[in-house]
């Protein structure tokens, strides 16, 4: 028997403020990839977030019976930052997030 799964997460942009310097700043984060671990080995790398049924667009095809199979997604951001009465300017690099941490 086969069961397919759909999967998808959140593709908004998170924001932060915190202090550098003692000027106040944004950070904010916009999610660029996404890993779908399916838990049984399989992975799908994606620029998209998903959707939910109907119109969705990741999903799995399990064969055979599983159990006890945890799917989990690992994002990739990029960022952008924004000093206090400053410009925007980006982050060098990427923020990647995994399950759990």
């Amino acid at each position: 028997m086969d069961i397919i799964v759909i999967a998808y997460t959140s593709p908004d942009s998170r924001t932060l403020s915190t202090t550098v310097a003692g000027v106040p700043v944004s950070v904010t984060a916009t999610p660029v990839s996404y890993r779908f671990h399916w838990g049984d080995g399989t992975v799908t790398t994606t620029t998209d977030p998903g959707a939910p049924y109907p119109n969705h667009t990741v999903y799995h095809d399990y064969t055979g019976t599983r159990s006890n199979v945890v799917i989990t997604v690992t994002t990739t951001w990029e960022a952008t930052f924004t000093p206090e009465g400053g410009a925007s300017q980006p982050v060098i690099g990427t923020i990647t997030t995994h399950p759990g941490g």
